[in-house]
């Protein structure tokens, strides 16, 4: 799940934020932490708290990457992310 949750927000992340890195790990009592960082401006960003139960059933893992694309594009001040098309998707 960990990495499924990885490839999609690398993915839309591509065109807004193309500059940010994204690294997904496991922590400690079954949560993913998601790393984002641009190695250009320096700037960094951790979310915690993301239970890799919350990414399973239909649905549930696209429910969470919108989830967290607001906060990041909040907290970078980004425009809207746009899904690419279906044949650049994985």
């Amino acid at each position: 799940m960990k990495d499924r949750l990885q490839a999609e927000l690398r993915l839309r992340l591509a065109t807004q934020l193309p500059d940010f890195r994204v690294e997904c790990r496991y922590a400690s009592n079954q949560m993913i932490e998601v790393f984002l960082w641009s190695p250009n401006t320096r700037e960094a960003m951790r979310i915690t708290g993301i239970s890799w139960r919350s990414l399973i059933g239909p649905g549930a893992l696209e429910v969470v990457v919108e989830q967290l694309l607001y906060e990041i594009l909040t907290a970078t001040h980004a425009e809207s992310v746009q899904r690419p098309p279906p044949d650049e998707q994985k």
